[in-house]
């Protein structure tokens, strides 16, 4: 496994009781249809769940490497075109704020009464799909008390790159990654004074939206960021792995 997997899992926030961490193995849709010609949405292909044990960052390694292993060799068949997703058009992320058991498990339970109480035979197919439905439920439902963001630079442009480096200097930073068309900038807002001079009015969110348009940089709330390390091919072709640039 790559280095910078590793240094990434040591950077995550400790995981709480009440929060996990999700992984996932997903389809970049317009690199799919660069490749096939065909138009394929975004879709989860493989999900995983990592839980608060004593040794939640050797899981979350493994999880890693699991999906490394299924976006390398699985076998994905889009229903439409019976045509296989190509691996160059897979990647594997991971959400880096904890999410809410409780809550997602709340609104679980309270969808699956509703599709019990509807006595509905057509409803009822979708009780097979309950670990896919806490999967999305978990995936909307962060902690409160976790707050980070990405500056996602669109552009492989040095200058630009420096420019939202220089005005985001003063936030602390959870990593800066190198992915196939430019950088991800992801800023720890954790703390409350961090995140008020982040969003002030002349602060870094405003200078940013003042001097770049959004196709070159924008701020991704509660980010899901390619995972450091892992495979995440340029739009050439050439095969990249995300690197851990700071």
């Amino acid at each position: 496994m790559n280095s910078d997997t590793y240094k990434f899992v040591e950077r995550l926030p400790n995981l709480p009781e009440d929060g996990v961490y999700l992984l996932m193995l997903t389809t970049r849709s317009r690199l799919a249809k660069e490749i096939t010609g065909d138009k394929i949405k975004d879709l989860v292909l493989e999900r995983s769940i990592v839980q608060p044990t004593l040794r939640w960052r050797d899981m979350y390694l493994n999880a890693v490497h699991n999906l490394e292993e299924l976006q390398k060799n699985g076998t994905y068949i889009v229903k439409q075109t019976g045509m296989d997703i190509p691996v160059q058009a897979r990647c594997v992320l991971g959400i880096v704020c904890p999410r809410d058991v409780a809550k997602s498990a709340r609104i679980l339970v309270q969808e699956t009464q509703k599709i019990l109480w509807s006595k509905d035979a057509i409803a009822y197919t979708g009780l097979a799909r309950l670990n896919k439905q806490l999967f999305s439920y978990l995936h909307k439902e962060k902690l409160r008390s976790y707050n980070f963001v990405t500056i996602d630079i669109d552009a492989p442009d040095e200058g630009i790159f420096e420019e939202v480096r220089r005005i985001c200097e003063p936030i602390p930073k959870l990593m800066i990654t190198e992915v196939s068309r430019g950088w991800h900038v992801v800023l720890d807002l954790n703390k409350h004074d961090d995140a008020a001079k982040f969003y002030s009015p002349n602060g870094p969110r405003s200078q940013l939206n003042k001097i770049f348009s959004r196709t070159a940089v924008e701020v991704l709330q509660d980010p899901q960021e390619p995972i450091p390390g892992t495979m995440y091919f340029r739009e050439t072709g050439e095969e990249h792995h995300v690197k851990l640039v700071e």
